[in-house]
């Protein structure tokens, strides 16, 4: 099954904040000052499932604050600056060998 909606947004969105996204093949974020590591030799596109495009101006390193305030290092992340929404790849974690558990709303990264 496939489900396309056009105009999702967060009900509560806050400048960087992330969103968790099963169908999203790499981790982005459109803050530069967010990444450390950039390289910005790296350049191509990323094709959104409503058809649209955006360019990649870099992949660098993003650190984020989990619960308990241990941290994450998130690596391979797309630097498009266009982009609004941060956005963290499940799939991407799980082929860095993650697992990745969802229970009663409770995302939990190992």
């Amino acid at each position: 099954m496939f489900l396309n909606q056009e105009r999702v947004f967060p009900a509560k969105y806050n400048a960087g904040a992330w969103v968790l996204d099963t169908g999203a093949t790499n981790h982005m974020t459109g803050c530069r000052d967010s990444l450390a590591d950039l390289d910005e030799t790296i350049q191509g596109a990323v094709r959104f499932g409503d058809g649209s495009t955006v360019k990649i101006q870099g992949v660098g390193v993003v650190t984020i604050a989990g619960k308990n305030q241990e941290h994450r290092v998130l690596t391979e992340v797309y630097f498009i600056p266009t982009l609004r929404c941060n956005i963290v790849s499940l799939g991407q974690l799980e082929e860095a060998g993650c697992r990745v558990e969802i229970d009663k709303g409770v995302l939990e990264v190992f």
